[in-house]
């Protein structure tokens, strides 16, 4: 998510978000339906992305639908920034 101010993106270099990051989404989540071509560009806007998953049968509250699964893929993705 880009949060504006002032006009200029905020923690962004020229518009891209650099920090390692994380995405998840439910496969079954409206959101992640709408926004699909967003989430394809992200190698591009997300240069430090490190994984991008879509969880199948999911909605929108991934943490409580597949809490294990999320639970996973935030340890590796923490335990890969040391």
């Amino acid at each position: 998510m880009r949060i504006r101010q002032g006009g200029s993106r905020a923690g962004c270099a020229a518009g891209r978000i650099t920090q390692p990051s994380l995405f998840a989404g439910g496969a079954l989540d409206a959101s992640t339906t709408w926004l699909m071509n967003a989430i394809k560009a992200y190698p591009v806007t997300l240069p430090g992305l490190v994984g991008s998953h879509i969880l199948d049968g999911c909605g929108h509250w991934i943490q409580q639908e597949r809490p294990e699964r999320i639970n996973e893929l935030l340890i590796d993705w923490l335990a890969g920034l040391s």
